[in-house]
């Protein structure tokens, strides 16, 4: 026998108990159900993944319709556990049942994914008593999500005794704490899919949310000097400043009050080193969110929830901002304060306080109001920052800009809530005629839109790349300035779960220069600005008795020139001896 044969035999049945493992990693499923914000109130759907022979793929359901949000979410939960669990070769097939609602849209049900395509590769089924929310991205951290309160209750609604979470901000802990203690629902943290799995597949204990906090530390990145958003800095120190007077005004009545009061403060110092590391916007971003959170809070803990107070206040407020002049230096200052205008005003009328009618309930909206509360002081301080030198623009002239940005960001599908919430702003600013304000929400739809369906299609190294070479570019526009200091802030922390916001914030600050650009093509001068035809008014008198009185005059110079020359001529033809000239009236000429 050939001595080749049997080595030929033995690689043959490698290979058939190969393909026979493979088969057999790839054909497991599993389910769970997962709490969600369905409308204006909450439910669950439930959520299956199985495996099938295939390429790494992930694939969900065509019905119903998921956004690019949940789509990545998916893509990037299927990959961790794919690769914790060690398999190759596999596609993911997810099904979600989503009930009435034809559309799903968001990243909250990623953890869950992860853990549903772990389970199925491992064998391992979910616990049946938990439901868990959050965001994953293919490292495997647990992101934040919004709606918890709803979500609770979906969770609670549905017999379960604990819900997953991710990392809690003190909000939510208050609220959660005060949700769930009639429902006997115990929260639980995880900060990494590690604690997702173990919890929710091999039954190990997770902690519990705690108002005792670390401050958080300023990370090591270098000296932010690029030129451009320094001007930003009085916009920043303002919100900063507004931030700190809420955090005094905190009530300490006890360990858990004061542990709120502290970590706000170390907030508060933490933003203003980040300031004084150039980094502009981020340190506005982070006041601008502990202002909208310590002033929930502070609601909270004084048991304050007069909702039409605040949402009268907030009205002033936007009512009271000035309307200045756009001019060919400021109009971006004005524009940007133009936007977060639209978004207080958007947010203040989206809010229906009277389907608050438990006090959970009425912190949410208490929130949601703060968020317009805090636009409304940003659109002031950014006012305050713009000035009023330069040639007065026609902002009308944005106009067909502006309707065309519309359409485009129109025929998007799949938007997520926050880039439907900058669509309607824009939509909203075009019919109160602020063009550019529309202008920029559009274009932060668009850009986002492109930049999620790009992290989509491409692995994270070649997005990685994308963001070194976008941050080694020169922006423009002040706005595409302030956004590349952003993403310059998130990836110098060397932190991969990060370069997606910064890829996005990149994307958005090439979009805004674009955008600037042809705005200040576009612009003209007010002076030339297309006037109405003016409607009939009465004669002015003082004119006319102007002009008669010239033409009087007229007439008498001329009578006299005529005169003078006639008793010339007379003169003349008495020194010559012959009749002067004469002048007869024309009727005498005809009687005779």
């Amino acid at each position: 026998m050939n001595a080749r044969i049997p080595i030929l035999i033995f690689l043959l049945f490698s290979f058939i108990a190969c393909g026979i493992s493979h088969g057999a990693q790839c054909n497991g499923s599993a389910s769970m159900l997962v709490p969600a914000v369905v409308g204006d109130g909450s439910g669950a759907i439930n959520i299956s993944l199985r495996l099938v022979p295939g390429n790494g793929g992930t694939y969900l359901s065509a019905y119903p319709q998921t956004g690019t949000s949940t789509q990545q979410s998916a893509q990037d939960a299927a990959a961790y556990a794919f690769e914790k669990a060690g398999v190759s070769g596999c596609d993911a097939i997810v099904t979600i049942d989503s009930g009435s609602a034809s559309y799903v849209e968001g990243p909250s049900a990623g953890a869950a994914m992860a853990v549903l395509a772990y389970g199925a590769a491992t064998g391992l089924a979910p616990r049946q008593d938990a439901m868990m929310t959050g965001a994953v991205d293919r490292l495997g951290n647990v992101g934040p999500v919004g709606g918890l309160y709803e979500k609770s209750l979906a969770a609670a609604a549905s017999g379960a005794r604990y819900f997953l979470t991710p990392k809690n901000t003190f909000f939510d802990i208050l609220l959660l704490r005060n949700a769930n203690s009639s429902y006997g629902l115990q929260v639980v943290e995880a900060q990494t899919m590690d604690d997702a799995i173990g919890f929710m597949l091999l039954n190990k204990s997770l902690p519990a949310p705690s108002l005792e906090r670390k401050p958080d530390p300023v990370p090591d990145v270098p000296q932010y000097a690029a030129s451009g958003p320094s001007g930003f800095s009085s916009v920043a120190a303002g919100m900063i400043s507004l931030e700190n007077r809420t955090v005094q005004g905190l009530p300490v009545a006890d360990n858990d009050s004061a542990s709120i009061a502290a970590y706000y403060s170390s907030e508060a110092a933490r933003q203003e080193q980040i300031l004084g590391k150039g980094y502009t916007f981020t340190a506005a971003n982070e006041a601008f969110m502990g202002y909208i959170e310590a002033s929930t809070v502070a609601a909270m803990v004084s048991q304050d929830s007069d909702l039409k107070a605040k949402q009268a206040s907030v009205a002033r407020c936007i009512a009271s901002l000035p309307e200045s002049p756009k001019t060919d230096s400021n109009f971006e200052w004005l524009v940007g304060a133009d936007v977060r205008k639209s978004w207080a005003s958007n947010r203040l009328n989206s809010t229906d306080i009277a389907q608050a009618d438990t006090l959970e309930a009425k912190y949410v909206s208490y929130n949601d109001l703060m968020y317009a509360d805090a636009w409304c002081s940003v659109s002031g301080l950014l006012r305050d920052a713009a000035g009023s030198e330069g040639t007065e623009l026609d902002e009308s002239a944005w106009k067909g800009i502006a309707a065309e940005r519309l359409a485009e960001a129109g025929k998007i599908s799949g938007l997520d809530e926050d880039l439907q919430e900058h669509l309607d702003s824009a939509r909203l600013s075009f019919d109160e005629g602020r063009y550019g304000a529309a202008l920029f929400d559009c274009t932060y739809a668009i850009e986002t839109s492109k930049a999620d369906a790009d992290m989509a299609a491409t692995g994270p190294g070649v997005i990685q790349s994308e963001v070194q070479g976008m941050l080694a570019e020169n922006r423009t526009s002040l706005w595409g300035s302030v956004y590349r200091s952003h993403a310059a802030w998130l990836a110098a922390q060397n932190d991969t779960s990060l370069v997606p916001s910064a890829f996005s914030a990149l994307r958005y600050a090439r979009g805004l220069d674009a955008v600037v650009a042809q705005m200040a093509a576009a612009a003209r001068p007010a002076a030339v600005r297309p006037q109405e035809a003016p409607s009939w008014q009465p004669p002015d008198t003082s004119k006319i008795l102007v002009v008669v009185s010239m033409f009087l005059i007229i007439i008498v110079l001329f009578y006299m020139s005529v005169r003078k020359a006639y008793d010339q001529g007379l003169s003349d033809g008495a020194k010559r001896g012959t009749k002067g000239p004469r002048y007869v009236s024309r009727i005498k000429q005809k009687q005779g």
